[in-house]
Parts: C-alpha cells; sequence; structure tokens
C-alpha cells in the first residue's frame, strides 16, 4: 500500500488501505478493522461517500522488535515467502 500511495500525487485519486491480517498487526493508515472483516460494507460507505478522507504527504515508519533488519529494505524489490 505504501509503495501505491507514493505515486498518487493529488487528492482526487484515493489509495485505500486495507489489514489483511488484523489479528497480528496494526494498520494505522488503514480501514477500521471491522470493515476488514465486513468489506462489502466498507465498499458500500466507499460509494456513498462515507468515508472521511485523510491526507498525507509524507509518513514515518519505525518497526519495533526483535529479528528487524539493521539495513533498510525495500519491501517491493523483495519476495515474500509464506
Amino acid at each position: 500500500m505504501l509503495l501505491a500511495a507514493s505515486k498518487v500525487l493529488d487528492r482526487l485519486k484515493p489509495v485505500i488501505g486495507v489489514n489483511t491480517d488484523p489479528e497480528r498487526s496494526e494498520g494505522h493508515l488503514c480501514l477500521p478493522v471491522r470493515y476488514t472483516h465486513s468489506f462489502p460494507e466498507a465498499l458500500q460507505k466507499f460509494y456513498r461517500g462515507e468515508f472521511r478522507w485523510l491526507w498525507r504527504q509524507r509518513i514515518r515508519l519505525y518497526l519495533e522488535g526483535t529479528g528487524i533488519n539493521p539495513v533498510p529494505v525495500d519491501l517491493h524489490e523483495q519476495q515474500l515467502s509464506l
């Protein structure tokens, strides 16, 4: 989502983030967790204009915990093994 958002240069093209694993992660820039579990309802609200949009020009991301790479990694250049 962050890579997609970096390509949007104006407020007329919304980027919607969906946290696909809300049990193990927090997505503060994503839809609320309840809409992750009822995505059709989120889409209906989107179509009706019932969301409050938040424009971000810059964000900073910090990761905390063990096993984090000491060297920055560009995730869009990595292949994830699930």
